[in-house]
């Protein structure tokens, strides 16, 4: 027995008082741990998700598709957003170096196959290779990401307007956010335009990328 404030305590009551304060002190715990265990399921499907729809079927990782090189394709995006805070020719470098990284991925898809392929179809294999390189390039790294970037920053000025919030009404707010979007919208913008093309053009032409370096491959 313990004597608080005059008042006889039980060690039974001492110890029902402090389990149930320990149960209360561990519930946050106990949520905060079923939130890491699912974050930490999301991502490992999110990695199964990426490398069975952006790396090759042989495993090779895709130097232009698969690395950070991916992001030099948005260069002339980062280019837009500065055009009227930069020199005309820093603008005009960002769209060279986007033009150089569209041509370096068609000049590697197309050698690849040229390469590997060894059907008396190589030639036309090398072609439908260049020709689904710049269309795909044309959608997932020109139009796709310049539409989609230029919707979000006119969603934020939009709110611009709506705001009483000084410090959000400032002019570098919307590109900002804009430049911090594009490495939300390049994985599945480049997923979109992988699975449209395989049901309409490669289906069209009955050309598959992923399949094209397959020696014993037929045309039909």
């Amino acid at each position: 027995m313990k004597v608080v404030d005059g008042a006889m305590i039980s060690q039974e009551s001492q110890t029902k008082d402090y389990r149930w304060c320990c149960s209360i002190n561990k519930q946050p715990i106990r949520r905060l741990q079923m939130a890491l265990q699912y974050l930490e399921a999301a991502n490992q499907k999110f990695d199964k998700y990426t490398d069975s729809t952006m790396v090759n079927e042989d495993k090779r990782i895709d130097l232009f598709r698969d690395t950070p090189i991916r992001y030099l394709g948005y260069a002339n995006e980062v280019g837009e957003a500065f055009r009227h805070r930069v020199p005309r020719s820093v603008v005009q470098l960002t769209y060279v170096i986007s033009s150089g990284y569209v041509l370096g991925d068609v000049i590697d898809k197309g050698y690849r196959v040229f390469q590997n392929d060894r059907t008396p179809f190589r030639v036309k294999h090398v072609v439908l290779a260049i020709a689904d390189t710049l269309l795909w390039q044309s959608f997932a790294s020109v139009i796709i990401p310049g539409f989609t970037i230029n919707r979000v920053c006119v969603v934020i000025q939009y709110a611009q307007k709506k705001t009483t919030n000084l410090a959000l009404k400032n002019h570098w707010v919307p590109t900002i956010i804009g430049l911090l979007s594009i490495p939300l919208v390049v994985r599945p913008i480049d997923y979109v335009v992988e699975e449209t093309m395989n049901a309409t053009y490669r289906k069209w032409f009955n050309y598959y990328p992923k399949s094209s370096n397959d020696e014993t491959e037929d045309d039909e």
